[in-house]
């Protein structure tokens, strides 16, 4: 868990907590970072937190036109 809370610290401190929520649930390039924790997948999730870094949050779709 350390290692986790480790990685997300920047994240946390550019993004804040309520959007680290969303960002855990949200569908990504590689899928759900959730899903990512869920299975075990560490490098996974650290690919997506790397992507986070990289691209910011970023919301796709179903918004009104």
């Amino acid at each position: 868990m350390p290692i986790l809370l480790d990685l997300l610290a920047e994240a946390d401190e550019r993004a804040g907590p309520a959007v680290l929520r969303r960002w855990v649930r949200a569908p990504g390039p590689a899928g759900r970072p959730l899903d990512h924790l869920l299975a075990r997948d560490f490098g996974a999730f650290e690919d997506a937190v790397a992507t986070l870094a990289e691209r910011g949050f970023v919301l796709r779709g179903g918004g009104p036109t």
